[in-house]
């Protein structure tokens, strides 16, 4: 029994040790895009940067739990298998804020959903994801606080009903509410691809490049949810799926300032001396004698076409 009970021991703690690591080389890199931020965008409106330090500073409590849970298991409790076997309660309000810094960021590009839309049923689709994310929040909400009345034991966490059916509950929805920003996102940038549009090559680049931006993201995204709850399901008691939900939160952190801070590199594709991209409601509009009497939202042609592209903005 004894030994046994030492070779998951093993196995488990390998793997926190690990996820704690690439979850730090991840926060650093979020710090790094924080910074990019505040230097880059002073004139972004006080709400996006109020969003921004709202979720970098939920994303430094879940590290400095972490960095409590780890310290708790692996010095206080050193030696002391029956303590080992019990996570202390920090790491449960770890997994409560990473649920909450999931729920924030696709909520956040729900919006993104709603704005680049022109269909006319556009309120579904944001609809639809704030409806998998809510009901993913939940779950992440009523498993955190199950384990802080039941107890933070590896029984509780990995082996009973209502938390495997929590989890499941919880990342599945969170997977199908990144399936559909970024199925949504696509389909949104991709229906603005007009045969107009299409003869202009900074315009259609500009497209383009969004569009491989939101695969990329949910690409990144998805993977971590599924191989978060797969490995929860499938592989238990050993710890693995700790490995991807350390770095779940910053995975979704990054993400999002990843998007904002893409805007430097947005501003180098521009038609006929005005970009066609605004975000994070910030006026990407380049002052230029041929086209200062133009309105953002609406591009001249080398042909004086007039096309009307929707504002692309990526913050609140």
């Amino acid at each position: 029994m004894v030994p046994s009970i030492i070779q998951g021991l093993q196995s488990s703690i390998g793997y926190d040790f690990i996820a704690y690591g690439l979850a730090m080389m991840l926060y650093g890199i979020s710090i790094l895009q924080v910074y990019f931020y505040y230097m880059t965008y002073p004139e972004d409106r006080r709400l996006i940067k109020l969003y921004v330090c709202a979720l970098f500073s939920l994303d430094t409590a879940c590290m400095g739990m972490v960095s409590h849970a780890l310290y708790v298991l692996l010095v206080d409790r050193w030696g002391n298998l029956p303590g080992l076997l019990t996570f202390p309660k920090t790491f449960t309000l770890e997994y409560m804020i990473s649920c909450i810094i999931t729920f924030m960021v696709q909520c956040w590009f729900a919006q993104r959903v709603y704005m680049v839309s022109k269909w006319r049923y556009r309120l579904v689709p944001p609809c639809l994801i704030m409806i998998s994310a809510l009901i993913a929040l939940v779950a992440g909400v009523v498993f955190s606080i199950r384990l802080i009345v039941t107890g933070t034991t590896v029984f509780n966490i990995e082996e009973t009903r209502f938390a495997k059916i929590c989890i499941l509950l919880g990342h599945s929805s969170a997977t199908v509410s990144d399936i559909l920003i970024t199925g949504a996102l696509c389909t949104a940038l991709h229906s603005r691809k007009t045969p107009e549009l299409n003869r202009i090559k900074s315009a259609r680049a500009q497209l383009n490049l969004l569009v491989i931006y939101a695969i990329n993201r949910g690409v990144l995204t998805i993977i971590f949810q599924i191989l978060h709850f797969t490995t929860y399901i499938a592989l238990h008691n050993n710890g693995n799926w700790m490995l991807w939900h350390l770095m779940e939160g910053r995975v979704y952190v990054n993400s999002t300032l990843a998007m904002l801070n893409a805007r430097q590199y947005l501003r180098k594709h521009r038609l006929n001396g005005v970009n066609t991209v605004q975000v994070s409601g910030v006026d990407l509009v380049t002052s230029s004698p041929s086209t200062h009497e133009h309105p953002p939202s609406k591009i001249m042609s080398e042909t004086n076409l007039e096309i009307p592209l929707k504002t692309f903005s990526y913050g609140p």
